[in-house]
């Protein structure tokens, strides 16, 4: 900032650079103009000082925050990973149950078929004695 000593100073210095009394009216009312713009720039500079510490710390707390979301990605690949192994042995377990599954609907297949075929048998045995009983004239008990 330019103190009033320096406005004697540039007086003394370019009094004789001027051409009179107005000149350098001018010249201390651009001073008083340039005083006011360094003044301005100073609080400028100093919002921009605020800004940037604020930025600064802005930037420090984004890098934690990246540095844990890095954990947690980490965290979740892991277990991912394991939920894909875990899928897997339960998709075998259910390969395993499906064909126990089969099996035993097969032989329950088989031992329907059987159980029909053993009615079919009895049926007959059944018709066969009644009729042997009704040509003998025997009588058979419920």
């Amino acid at each position: 900032m330019i103190s009033d000593e320096d406005i004697v100073k540039l007086k003394r210095e370019f009094a004789p650079v001027f051409a009179g009394r107005e000149e350098f009216l001018e010249v201390k009312a651009d001073v008083g103009v340039l005083k006011v713009d360094v003044s301005v720039l100073k609080t400028d500079v100093a919002v921009l000082k605020t800004d940037v510490a604020e930025l600064k710390t802005d930037t420090a707390t984004l890098k934690t925050d990246v540095a844990e979301l890095k954990v947690d990605v980490s965290i979740l690949k892991t277990d991912v990973a394991d939920l894909k192994v875990e899928v897997g042995e339960i998709a075998d377990k259910m390969d395993t149950l499906l064909t126990m599954t089969d099996k035993i609907v097969g032989g329950l297949e088989h031992e329907r078929m059987e159980n029909a075929a053993g009615n079919e048998i009895l049926f007959r045995h059944t018709r066969q004695i009644q009729e042997l009983a009704q040509k003998t004239g025997t009588a058979l008990s419920e």
